[in-house]
């Protein structure tokens, strides 16, 4: 077996992730991506098919990476007038397109109605994502709830999955999630809001507030443009991807 796509991603794993290295690491990232699905595409070998899809799951996780290196550093986490409900609408229909059917992401979100306030779009966004991602990872054959509401100072949000096993038996598992929780953590304290998880025997639930004033929504303020649902899924190496990339590993 030709083992050179593994090289070059070891070799990507070994460039240290910062500013100057970004658009070299996504450059080479790209370029590997590509040829693992390409070559995927043209496989009929089971194993050869396993290895492209395990350097597709790894570009997948660099990606990963540098997300949470630009967050977690503050990097490009500027404040922006945007609309809570519908920067994240789409974000749970997406999440079952690529989940299903074995779970499915119900979003109760306001219909039809609009929440303006300063956040960082980028910043909650993916760490949404990668709530849901985290509970889709702990979950089989269920369901996660992505629940956003109107609080008195601005906005919360939260996600809820129940467990595979009891807590005691996932104490493992859920140490790999450290990071999910950091980044919630970050994003609270980047809205002056405060982070929350409670986990009970069969469930758990994570989360962060935002704090904010809340803008008039019939202003003509310019807002950054949401990613709708086919935004979301059309790149394949999209942040949806890379945040789902521990719950379903092998998603082309």
């Amino acid at each position: 077996m030709d083992l050179s796509l593994l090289e070059e991603l070891i070799y990507i794993k070994s460039i240290p992730i910062n500013s100057e290295n970004e658009s070299l690491i996504r450059e080479k990232i790209q370029y590997l991506f590509l040829k693992a699905v390409n070559g995927q595409k043209n496989c009929e070998n089971i194993s050869e098919i396993y290895y492209k899809k395990a350097v597709i799951t790894g570009c997948r996780s660099i990606i990963k990476e540098i997300k949470n290196f630009k967050i977690l550093t503050g990097e490009n986490c500027g404040k922006a007038p945007a609309d809570i409900f519908a920067l994240l609408r789409p974000a749970a229909a997406a999440c079952t397109f690529l989940l299903s059917p074995s779970i499915s992401v119900n979003a109760d979100i306001p219909d039809d109605s609009q929440l303006k306030l300063m956040c960082s779009v980028d910043v909650i966004l993916w760490c949404v994502l990668c709530l849901i991602g985290a509970a889709a990872s702990l979950t089989e054959n269920g369901k996660i709830k992505l629940s956003v509401w109107e609080t008195k100072n601005g906005a919360a949000v939260k996600v809820t999955g129940s467990l595979i096993f009891s807590l005691c038996d996932l104490e493992e598992e859920l140490l790999q999630h450290k990071a999910t929780a950091q980044l919630c953590q970050k994003a609270a304290e980047l809205h002056s809001g405060q982070f929350f998880s409670v986990y009970e025997r069969y469930n758990f639930s994570m989360g962060f507030t935002i704090i904010s004033p809340k803008l008039d929504c019939s202003t003509d303020e310019k807002q950054p443009p949401f990613s709708t649902v086919y935004d979301l899924i059309s790149d394949r190496l999209s942040p949806l991807y890379a945040a789902l990339n521990d719950a379903a590993p092998c998603l082309l």
